[in-house]
């Protein structure tokens, strides 16, 4: 995690800025982790500066610009903030799941709401690992996991293709990164490792991911990647 969490709320209603700066002051101090708060009433205010949060609480009905729309600039940004939904409109919570939202709350929000969704925030911030690669030409870089799409054997190198079409070829085996990366991570073939959290749907022994790329499944690997991509999504579900 982070030494110092920038977290912002965007909502039109003062008295939702008033509550929910008092609740996080006495949460973040009583925890002693480091925060910065900001406060914007406008979804253009917050869109202006969005790139320095890793949290935003946001309001789902706002004039000129609503809450949706926000998701949807920050996703096409590839921004990975964490987006706590507020609305008084329970109806719309299936808008919030194609945003990849992590909290969905209804107004007025209960104390204990507000606190368990900043929780999961966090702990999704503090569960973000970056793990050192050695490349061929032994130089050594750093990648977060989940910028990781999947990884391809290369005999006794593997080539690690990224988001945005980059790539890195390391001196690890598949077999290495296998043992490394097995939480998130899942063997589909015998020359491919898949990572679970960039799969988009699992059809005629392939993985689509999110980007458009696919990877082949083995026939004999069918059944468990199905279950697999099931029961990951169910354990590491960010919306509920």
């Amino acid at each position: 995690m982070e030494d110092t969490i920038k977290i912002a709320l965007c909502d039109d209603e003062q008295m939702v800025e008033d509550r929910f700066k008092e609740l996080l002051k006495n949460y973040m101090e009583q925890k002693n982790l480091a925060y910065e708060f900001y406060y914007y009433k406008t979804g253009k205010q917050f869109l202006e500066n969005a790139e320095q949060f890793s949290i935003v609480f946001l309001d789902v009905e706002m004039p000129e610009i609503n809450g949706f729309q926000i998701a949807e600039i920050l996703r096409k940004k590839k921004l990975e903030i964490e987006i706590i939904y507020l609305t008084n409109h329970g109806e719309m919570a299936r808008q919030a799941f194609k945003v990849r939202a992590l909290r969905y709350l209804q107004k007025p929000c209960k104390k204990e709401e507000w606190i368990e969704a900043l929780e999961a925030a966090l702990y999704e911030i503090s569960r973000q690992s970056i793990i050192k690669v050695k490349k061929t030409d032994e130089n050594i870089c750093f990648i977060e996991t989940e910028k990781m799409e999947y990884i391809e054997s290369l005999g006794d190198d593997t080539c690690i293709y990224c988001l945005e079409n980059e790539f890195i070829i390391s001196k690890k085996s598949l077999k290495d990164w296998e043992e490394k990366l097995k939480d998130d991570f899942f063997r589909c073939h015998k020359s491919y490792l898949v990572n679970l959290g960039a799969v988009k749907s699992c059809i005629n022994k392939k993985f689509i991911l999110e980007s458009g790329k696919q990877v082949p499944i083995s026939y004999r690997k069918k059944k468990a990647a199905e279950l697999t991509i099931i029961q990951y999504r169910k354990e590491k579900a960010r919306f509920y």
